[in-house]
Order: structure tokens, then C-alpha cells, then sequence
């Protein structure tokens, strides 16, 4: 348990380094926010698979206190992202439903910050701006 600890501090202050070398790089880029839902009745949880091909672990992603998301460099990119929500059940077990990864067209303007997040009610992907 203290090695996974350990080893984990040791993953989060890799990939802090990892980030920060490729923001000196790309000092422009967009911030994407990821909306995950939590809940009394359920959660809710937005994966990022890859962006333009290139796989998860390759995505500069952050996290600040609760929030995560991550960067991008201005103009089109193509993300695929997926959906799980949980429905918390006080007389059955809990209702797990997945959405198949969707790939999405979306552009990004240089400094700007957004939002993704997934609309249970309409069960579609929503990337906007967030002021």
C-alpha cells in the first residue's frame, strides 16, 4: 500500500514535468476542462481515449484539485472520448451503463478554455466554451 503510494506521487510528479516541458512549448495552448458527474443517485465518468490518434498516455492531461482535463494546441482536433454512468440502487445492485467511444471533431482557439461533458438526458457529447 505505501509503495503503490509512493509510486504514484512519483507517476503524478513525472507527468507534471512531462506537461510543463510541453506548455514551455506550446505556451498558447487551450485548456479542456472534463465534466464528470457525482452525485447521490449516480456518478458519472468522461474518458479521453486518445486525441488525434495519439493514445491517452500520450495526452497532456492536468489535474487541478477535483478538476481534470487537458491540452491542446489551437485549431482541429479529433478526440474520442466514451461515457460511464452508475445508478446507485438502495434495493438492487447498482446499474452500471457504458457508451461506446465517439470520436469528436472539434477546434480549439489559442489561451481559450473549454468544457467536455456528456449529456445523459440526450445521451450526446457537449464541448463549449467556458467563460
Amino acid at each position: 500500500m505505501i509503495a503503490f503510494g509512493g509510486y504514484s506521487l512519483w507517476l503524478a510528479s513525472k507527468n507534471k514535468k512531462k506537461v510543463q516541458a510541453w506548455l514551455e512549448q506550446n505556451p498558447n495552448a487551450a485548456k479542456v476542462y472534463i465534466k464528470n458527474k457525482i452525485g447521490a443517485l449516480g456518478s458519472g465518468s468522461l474518458g479521453v481515449y486518445s486525441v488525434d490518434g495519439e493514445a491517452r498516455n500520450m495526452v497532456m492531461m492536468f489535474s487541478e484539485g477535483t478538476k481534470t482535463g487537458f491540452y491542446l494546441t489551437p485549431g482541429a482536433h479529433t478526440i474520442t472520448v466514451g461515457y460511464q454512468k452508475t445508478r446507485a440502487s438502495l434495493v438492487y445492485q447498482s446499474v452500471n451503463t457504458t457508451y461506446e467511444p465517439t470520436e469528436l471533431e472539434i477546434e480549439v482557439e489559442a489561451y481559450k478554455t473549454y468544457q467536455l461533458s456528456f449529456n445523459e438526458k440526450e445521451e450526446h457529447f457537449d464541448f463549449e466554451e467556458k467563460n
